[in-house]
């Protein structure tokens, strides 16, 4: 393997930045299986680059963007032949095939901090494109599953947005931080001989923290978590799941070096049935 990178652009003007950079590398593989005496070689150049561009409304509040591009060398849990256990009812195999991953990921973000009055904000949005990918080819019956991993032309994709935020407010005493992440992944498989199928997940991932921050030798903390999973078997929802946590922490300061905690937590697994 051999890499270098080149840096092409780097320009800089009031609030405004961008630069843009190049990867090159060069990988040589020799493959060679022993069980079936079959060697395979694979000779690969590849060009990455990569765009970032930046826009400072203030010294508080910016906005990013990026674009890089990528080609991934297979894996050791790829390129193994046979039929291995994996855990008490799952066996794992591959069709080895020494191509390269091509992936492409997009991202841009909006960042806002305050530090003197103790506030931040982050909003991003994410996509990755892989034009090829391994997906599994599994045979399921009531005792064992054997997925086949393959690397096929069809590939998969991912949105994802992501905001964090804290806030501290002084007549509370106490500092809130939330977090939300909505994620679309679609993939693919196959089961037990069926032709390629579509695969879509679709989740949401919810979470609030209040921290208090008093004086005295006593404080808490609480956090509540909200999680949902969608899925869709060509295009049609097939399961939806919907869980909830609720942890209540109190915070006792004995002395300096010594504290106790005592927490409260409440869960359910599944909103739509009573099992908390």
């Amino acid at each position: 393997v051999a890499v270098n990178k080149i840096d092409l652009v780097g320009f800089s003007k009031n609030n405004f930045r961008f630069a843009a950079s190049l990867i090159t590398q060069y990988y040589s593989l020799d493959f060679l299986n022993e069980i079936s005496n079959i060697q395979s070689k694979e000779n690969n150049f590849i060009l990455a680059p990569n765009l970032k561009f930046q826009y400072k409304f203030n010294k508080k509040a910016s906005v990013v963007a990026s674009y890089t591009y990528n080609e991934v060398a297979p894996s050791e849990k790829n390129l193994f032949d046979g039929i291995i256990l994996t855990n008490y009812r799952t066996f794992q195999n591959n069709e080895i095939d020494l191509h390269f991953l091509k992936t492409g990921s997009y991202v841009i973000s909006y960042n806002f901090n305050n530090f003197f009055e103790l506030t931040s904000f982050n909003i991003s949005l994410n996509h990755n494109n892989r034009e090829n990918n391994y997906f599994s080819r599994n045979t399921i019956n009531p005792n064992t599953t054997v997925a086949t991993s393959l690397l096929l032309d069809s590939g998969n994709k991912d949105y994802s947005l992501n905001m964090n935020g804290e806030k501290y407010i002084h007549f509370l005493r106490t500092t809130f931080q939330t977090s939300a992440n909505y994620f679309i992944s679609q993939s693919k498989n196959i089961v037990n001989g069926s032709d390629l199928r579509d695969i879509e997940n679709r989740g949401l991932f919810l979470n609030l923290i209040g921290r208090t921050g008093f004086k005295g030798n006593l404080n808490f903390e609480n956090k509540i978590s909200f999680a949902n999973s969608t899925f869709f078997l060509d295009g049609v929802n097939q399961n939806n799941f919907n869980s909830l946590k609720n942890s209540f922490k109190s915070i006792l300061k004995i002395k300096e070096n010594l504290r106790a905690n005592a927490v409260l937590s409440f869960i359910s697994s599944d909103l739509a049935i009573n099992n908390n």
